[in-house]
């Protein structure tokens, strides 16, 4: 049960931290893809790097694939979020082609992490 609460939390702060970039770099936004969209992307992959090394420093056990079951239910939570709180307008297909689409990176690096702590690269 806890170890589905730190999947929970981690996955929410996941998405709380490029939300909070969102909000503060707004002014930076010109109409066009630029650094304000690119400084969002690069607060989503700190953040999973960050959290997916917290979650993956101990884990020399488990099954295979737990970084992969991970990184798609972080994946799934932060679509849901940020979803529900800015798009909500949107249908779901075109919100994640023009805005979620980013947020698939989530599992590519859970599930190297995964790999790195299971083979003990570190």
């Amino acid at each position: 049960m806890r170890k589905f609460f730190t999947i929970l939390l981690f996955g929410a702060l996941i998405w709380a931290i490029p939300f909070a970039t969102f909000l503060l770099a707004e002014p930076l936004k010109q109409g066009k893809v630029g650094p304000y969209e690119y400084l969002i992307f690069l607060s989503l992959i700190i953040a999973v790097v960050f959290f997916g090394i917290i979650y993956f420093k101990n884990m020399f056990k488990g099954f295979a694939g737990e970084g992969l079951l991970v990184g798609i239910l972080w994946l799934a939570i932060c679509l849901v979020l940020d979803w529900l709180v800015k798009y909500t307008q949107l249908e779901f297909v075109p919100y994640f082609l023009n805005h979620g689409f980013w947020y698939t990176a989530i599992p590519l690096v859970t599930a190297g992490f995964d790999l790195i702590a299971k083979r003990k690269v570190w």
